[in-house]
């Protein structure tokens, strides 16, 4: 039976799950302190389908001057692609599309948090959390990558950062809650998803 060590000897150990936005993502099982089975990993289902364009309000304004309808439709490819192939589990597909964006659009939010998702799948918690800081730095209401970025912290034994995250949501919750949002439910379901995760590492 082989382990893989993902979080660099902290102990945990209850089942995490990662929430994205259509449905439920396994991302571990916990089966020893600080150990994955490794032959026991689940892939994920389908991450959700891309937007029909690529955001633009995800790449900054200096990146946005180099931006033409060439361009724009060149990255546009790209990242359906790089979903596509996330999507039909070929995770190497992914991460070359999803690097080529960010080799030239390093602050590209859904590249970062796709490449976060990929990092996680390969026990890579480290360098799952940095694209997901870079991802919620570019978009701060990014429900998604907010929510991913504070449960990989509570794997990596960051409490800290975890729970700055989550207080990050709960603002987001509010706001909704005085002026109604479109994603206020999913909102809703990141905050539920990260209290748990906090609660079960008590």
């Amino acid at each position: 039976m082989k382990y893989r060590n993902t979080n660099t000897g902290r102990a945990f150990s209850k089942i995490w799950r990662v929430i994205i936005s259509l449905g439920v993502i396994a991302v571990c099982n916990v089966v020893a302190p600080g150990l994955v089975r490794a032959d026991q990993q689940t892939a994920p289902p389908p991450p959700p389908p891309p937007p029909p364009t690529t955001r633009v309000d995800s790449i900054t304004p200096q990146e946005i001057d180099r931006i033409n309808d060439v361009e724009l439709a060149r990255i546009n490819t790209i990242y359906h692609e790089g979903v596509e192939a996330l999507r039909s589990g070929d995770y190497a597909l992914a991460e070359e599309k999803f690097k080529e964006i960010l080799s030239d659009y390093e602050t590209h939010a859904q590249s970062n948090y796709y490449m976060g998702i990929i990092r996680v799948h390969q026990g890579d918690l480290s360098e799952a959390r940095k694209h997901l800081k870079a991802a919620v730095k570019r978009d701060p209401y990014y429900v998604e990558a907010r929510e991913l970025l504070a449960l990989v912290s509570i794997n990596l034994g960051d409490r800290e950062e975890a729970e700055a995250q989550l207080e990050k949501l709960q603002k987001q919750q509010e706001r909704c809650e005085r002026k109604s949002c479109a994603n206020q439910a999913r909102i809703d379901q990141a905050v539920a998803s990260v209290t748990q995760g906090l609660a079960s590492t008590q």
